[in-house]
């Protein structure tokens, strides 16, 4: 192997080191921030790599229809049984055909960690820190 191929083949394993530790950083962020209830949104995480490589890119999505609601937030809305709700309130069961709920104000926990900035700050880092 030449030396030019060596050096390509360090540069490559390099920058592919790098950015599995720039993943590995926000898979990691995300564990820290992501709302813990009933552990169903954590739990929902899944992790595709393109190309089926770790270097080549990656897309983080949470299938909890609550990952939407806990980072945006919700206005008020009813909420229809089917056909009844119930639940616990105030120590006694409740069973309603609706209720009003008075939506909720989003955390924004996954928005700030995936956009543009995050990522470059994060693969920043890993440059500066991997090997």
């Amino acid at each position: 192997m030449s030396l030019r191929d060596q050096l390509t083949a360090r540069i490559t394993q390099h920058a592919q080191d790098v950015v599995e530790a720039a993943q590995q950083q926000i898979l990691d962020d995300l564990d820290e921030v992501v709302p813990v209830d009933t552990g169903e949104l954590r739990d929902s995480r899944s992790v595709e790599y393109r190309d089926g490589t770790r270097s080549s890119g990656f897309m983080v999505t949470y299938t909890a229809p609550q990952g939407v609601w806990t980072d945006l937030g919700t206005s008020p809305h009813e909420i229809h049984g089917n056909p009844f709700l119930a639940f616990d309130w105030g120590g006694e069961r409740v069973i309603v055909r609706s209720v009003q709920h008075p939506g909720n104000q989003g955390t924004f926990w996954w928005t700030n960690i995936m956009n543009l900035d995050w990522w470059r700050l994060t693969l920043e880092h890993a440059a500066r820190n991997v090997g």
